[in-house]
Protein backbone atom coordinates (compact mmCIF):
# COMPACT_ATOMS: atom_id res chain seq x y z
CA UNK A 1 0.00 0.00 0.00
CA UNK A 2 2.85 2.30 0.88
CA UNK A 3 4.47 1.42 -2.43
CA UNK A 4 1.24 2.27 -4.25
CA UNK A 5 0.94 5.56 -2.39
CA UNK A 6 4.52 6.42 -3.28
CA UNK A 7 3.82 5.73 -6.95
CA UNK A 8 0.75 7.96 -6.76
CA UNK A 9 2.79 10.81 -5.26
CA UNK A 10 5.53 10.42 -7.88
CA UNK A 11 2.95 10.34 -10.67
CA UNK A 12 1.25 13.45 -9.28
CA UNK A 13 4.55 15.31 -9.10
CA UNK A 14 5.36 14.22 -12.65
CA UNK A 15 2.02 15.46 -13.97
CA UNK A 16 2.40 18.73 -12.05
CA UNK A 17 5.91 19.14 -13.43
CA UNK A 18 4.68 18.56 -16.97
CA UNK A 19 1.91 21.11 -16.46
CA UNK A 20 4.39 23.67 -15.19
CA UNK A 21 6.68 23.03 -18.14
CA UNK A 22 3.78 23.38 -20.55
CA UNK A 23 3.18 26.90 -19.23
CA UNK A 24 6.61 27.85 -20.50
CA UNK A 25 5.59 27.20 -24.08
CA UNK A 26 3.78 30.15 -25.65
CA UNK A 27 0.39 29.88 -27.29
CA UNK A 28 -0.03 30.45 -31.03
CA UNK A 29 -0.90 34.10 -30.34
CA UNK A 30 2.06 34.55 -28.00
CA UNK A 31 4.48 32.98 -30.48
CA UNK A 32 3.09 35.18 -33.23
CA UNK A 33 3.73 38.23 -31.04
CA UNK A 34 7.33 37.16 -30.55
CA UNK A 35 7.64 36.55 -34.31
CA UNK A 36 6.37 40.09 -34.95
CA UNK A 37 9.01 41.43 -32.58
CA UNK A 38 11.63 39.52 -34.56
CA UNK A 39 10.33 40.68 -37.93
CA UNK A 40 9.88 44.35 -37.10
CA UNK A 41 13.26 44.60 -35.34
CA UNK A 42 15.40 42.47 -37.64
CA UNK A 43 15.91 39.92 -34.84
CA UNK A 44 17.11 42.46 -32.28
CA UNK A 45 17.75 40.46 -29.10
CA UNK A 46 16.71 43.27 -26.75
CA UNK A 47 13.34 43.64 -28.45
CA UNK A 48 12.75 39.90 -28.54
CA UNK A 49 13.76 39.53 -24.88
CA UNK A 50 11.38 42.28 -23.76
CA UNK A 51 8.39 40.87 -25.64
CA UNK A 52 9.23 37.32 -24.55
CA UNK A 53 9.28 38.45 -20.91
CA UNK A 54 5.81 39.95 -21.37
CA UNK A 55 4.57 36.65 -22.81
CA UNK A 56 6.23 34.48 -20.17
CA UNK A 57 5.65 36.54 -17.04
CA UNK A 58 3.42 39.65 -17.31
CA UNK A 59 3.90 40.53 -13.63
CA UNK A 60 7.68 40.45 -13.87
CA UNK A 61 7.48 42.43 -17.11
CA UNK A 62 5.34 45.06 -15.40
CA UNK A 63 7.71 45.32 -12.46
CA UNK A 64 10.73 45.73 -14.73
CA UNK A 65 9.13 48.44 -16.90
CA UNK A 66 6.79 49.93 -14.33
CA UNK A 67 8.17 53.46 -14.61
CA UNK A 68 7.78 53.55 -18.40
CA UNK A 69 4.31 52.04 -18.20
CA UNK A 70 3.26 54.55 -15.55
CA UNK A 71 4.05 57.33 -18.04
CA UNK A 72 1.44 55.70 -20.27
CA UNK A 73 -1.12 55.75 -17.45
CA UNK A 74 -0.78 52.00 -16.88
CA UNK A 75 -0.85 51.03 -13.22
CA UNK A 76 -1.58 47.29 -13.27
CA UNK A 77 -0.02 44.32 -15.13
CA UNK A 78 -3.45 43.42 -16.51
CA UNK A 79 -3.62 46.79 -18.30
CA UNK A 80 -0.66 45.93 -20.52
CA UNK A 81 -1.82 44.57 -23.87
CA UNK A 82 0.16 42.71 -26.51
CA UNK A 83 0.28 45.76 -28.84
CA UNK A 84 1.58 47.95 -26.02
CA UNK A 85 4.36 45.48 -25.15
CA UNK A 86 5.36 45.20 -28.81
CA UNK A 87 5.21 48.94 -29.47
CA UNK A 88 7.19 49.87 -26.36
CA UNK A 89 9.94 47.36 -27.13
CA UNK A 90 10.25 48.55 -30.74
CA UNK A 91 10.11 52.21 -29.75
CA UNK A 92 12.90 51.93 -27.17
CA UNK A 93 15.15 50.27 -29.74
CA UNK A 94 14.25 52.88 -32.40
CA UNK A 95 12.46 50.57 -34.81
CA UNK A 96 9.24 52.55 -34.57
CA UNK A 97 8.07 56.16 -34.81
CA UNK A 98 5.51 56.98 -32.11
CA UNK A 99 3.53 60.20 -32.64
CA UNK A 100 0.05 61.57 -32.00
CA UNK A 101 -2.44 62.95 -34.53
CA UNK A 102 -1.31 66.54 -33.98
CA UNK A 103 2.41 65.90 -34.49
CA UNK A 104 4.13 68.10 -37.06
CA UNK A 105 4.23 66.22 -40.39
CA UNK A 106 7.72 67.48 -41.22
CA UNK A 107 9.03 66.05 -37.96
CA UNK A 108 7.33 62.69 -38.56
CA UNK A 109 8.76 62.57 -42.09
CA UNK A 110 12.28 63.13 -40.78
CA UNK A 111 11.80 60.42 -38.15
CA UNK A 112 10.59 57.96 -40.78
CA UNK A 113 13.62 58.82 -42.89
CA UNK A 114 15.87 57.95 -39.95
CA UNK A 115 13.94 54.70 -39.58
CA UNK A 116 14.75 53.90 -43.22
CA UNK A 117 18.44 54.73 -42.69
CA UNK A 118 18.11 57.65 -45.08
CA UNK A 119 16.49 55.70 -47.91
CA UNK A 120 13.37 57.89 -48.01
CA UNK A 121 15.27 61.15 -48.36
CA UNK A 122 17.07 59.75 -51.41
CA UNK A 123 13.94 59.42 -53.54
CA UNK A 124 12.71 62.32 -55.69
CA UNK A 125 9.38 62.74 -53.87
CA UNK A 126 11.03 63.45 -50.52
CA UNK A 127 11.83 67.06 -51.31
CA UNK A 128 8.24 67.68 -52.41
CA UNK A 129 6.92 66.06 -49.23
CA UNK A 130 9.33 68.03 -47.07
CA UNK A 131 8.39 71.37 -48.67
CA UNK A 132 4.66 70.67 -48.45
CA UNK A 133 4.87 69.56 -44.83
CA UNK A 134 6.94 72.65 -43.95
CA UNK A 135 4.00 74.90 -44.91
CA UNK A 136 0.98 72.94 -43.72
CA UNK A 137 -1.14 73.74 -40.69
CA UNK A 138 -2.44 70.20 -40.34
CA UNK A 139 -1.18 67.51 -38.00
CA UNK A 140 0.16 64.23 -39.38
CA UNK A 141 -3.19 62.54 -38.68
CA UNK A 142 -4.78 64.42 -41.59
CA UNK A 143 -2.29 62.97 -44.08
CA UNK A 144 -2.46 59.46 -42.69
CA UNK A 145 -6.22 59.07 -42.31
CA UNK A 146 -7.74 61.07 -45.17
CA UNK A 147 -7.35 61.46 -48.91
CA UNK A 148 -6.73 64.96 -50.26
CA UNK A 149 -5.02 67.17 -52.80
CA UNK A 150 -1.58 66.72 -51.36
CA UNK A 151 1.43 64.50 -52.08
CA UNK A 152 1.00 60.97 -50.73
CA UNK A 153 3.30 59.96 -47.91
CA UNK A 154 2.47 56.31 -48.57
CA UNK A 155 3.46 56.49 -52.23
CA UNK A 156 6.65 58.35 -51.44
CA UNK A 157 7.68 55.72 -48.92
CA UNK A 158 6.89 52.98 -51.45
CA UNK A 159 9.29 54.65 -53.88
CA UNK A 160 11.97 54.09 -51.26
CA UNK A 161 11.12 50.38 -51.17
CA UNK A 162 9.02 50.33 -48.01
CA UNK A 163 5.41 50.16 -46.86
CA UNK A 164 4.27 52.40 -44.02
CA UNK A 165 2.36 50.38 -41.41
CA UNK A 166 0.71 51.39 -38.14
CA UNK A 167 0.32 49.05 -35.16
CA UNK A 168 -3.10 49.44 -33.54
CA UNK A 169 -2.85 49.96 -29.79
CA UNK A 170 -6.37 51.38 -29.46
CA UNK A 171 -5.30 54.96 -28.81
CA UNK A 172 -5.10 58.31 -30.62
CA UNK A 173 -1.40 57.87 -31.24
CA UNK A 174 0.33 56.36 -34.26
CA UNK A 175 2.88 53.58 -33.85
CA UNK A 176 4.53 53.62 -37.29
CA UNK A 177 6.90 51.00 -38.68
CA UNK A 178 8.45 50.44 -42.10
CA UNK A 179 8.29 47.11 -43.91
CA UNK A 180 9.76 46.02 -47.20
CA UNK A 181 7.04 45.02 -49.64
CA UNK A 182 8.12 41.38 -49.68
CA UNK A 183 7.65 41.14 -45.91
CA UNK A 184 4.16 42.65 -45.81
CA UNK A 185 2.07 39.47 -46.42
CA UNK A 186 3.87 37.57 -43.65
CA UNK A 187 3.53 40.51 -41.26
CA UNK A 188 -0.22 40.74 -41.91
CA UNK A 189 -0.69 37.00 -41.35
CA UNK A 190 1.46 36.96 -38.21
CA UNK A 191 -0.30 40.02 -36.77
CA UNK A 192 -3.65 38.30 -37.33
CA UNK A 193 -2.46 35.27 -35.37
CA UNK A 194 -1.24 37.55 -32.59
CA UNK A 195 -4.57 39.37 -32.46
CA UNK A 196 -2.96 42.67 -33.41
CA UNK A 197 -4.46 45.07 -35.93
CA UNK A 198 -2.32 46.80 -38.53
CA UNK A 199 -3.23 50.17 -40.04
CA UNK A 200 -2.54 51.21 -43.64
CA UNK A 201 -1.69 47.69 -44.86
CA UNK A 202 -3.90 48.22 -47.91
CA UNK A 203 -2.48 51.63 -48.87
Amino acid sequence: MIHGLLLLVVASLFIYGCAENMKKYPSIADQALIDLAKGFSGNDEKVISEVTLFVANPKRYFKKYEEDLYQRGIEQPTEVTSPIALIDALSKAKYLVYQDVASEPKWVLSQLDELSNGAISKVDCYKQMDEYYSNTKYGIGTFLDTEGEWPSLFECIKEAGYNLIGINEDSDSYALVLLQKKDLPVAIETASKAGIGLYFAEK
